[in-house]
């Protein structure tokens, strides 16, 4: 088994959107490339861009396995990675943007990496929650 994974919109509103994204990967398994896991056109109303106000990972502690976001662009930026449990706050200066130079979508992937070190063929779980704010929202002229 690869990695499986679901990603839930536990909020889309006018100001804010919240996803949630859970998986499992068997040890061996976890190195992923990028998929998107928050769309700005998805967005209702859609979005040009987003701020992250928090980022909150749950993942087997004690494992190596890391799950990075990144701002998609013609060259993705890394902006966030995590292994074992972490919550992190950004609204109190702002919230993190979009920094990257060109190409930018204002989406934001997600990719694994890691669980090396485990007993081979166990399975790891891991869950995130990203907060958002949106940034110009686009509504029906």
């Amino acid at each position: 088994m690869a990695v499986t994974s679901n990603i839930q919109v536990m909020r889309d509103g006018p100001r804010n959107y919240v996803v949630r994204l859970t998986g499992e990967c068997v040890v061996g398994d976890a190195d992923t490339a990028p998929a998107v896991l928050v769309d700005v056109t998805a967005m209702n109303p859609p979005a040009l861009a987003i701020r992250v106000d928090r980022v909150k990972y749950s993942m087997p502690h004690g494992t190596p396995l890391d799950i990075q976001l990144w701002w998609q662009a013609t060259t993705n930026v890394l902006f966030s990675g995590s292994g074992g449990g972490d919550d992190a706050d950004y609204w109190n200066f702002g919230g993190l943007t979009n920094n990257a130079a060109a190409g930018v979508t204002g989406n934001i992937l997600w990719s694994m990496s890691g669980a090396s070190g485990v007993t081979a063929g166990s399975t790891l779980t891991f869950a995130i929650i990203v907060e958002c704010v949106k940034l110009q929202p686009i509504y029906p002229a």
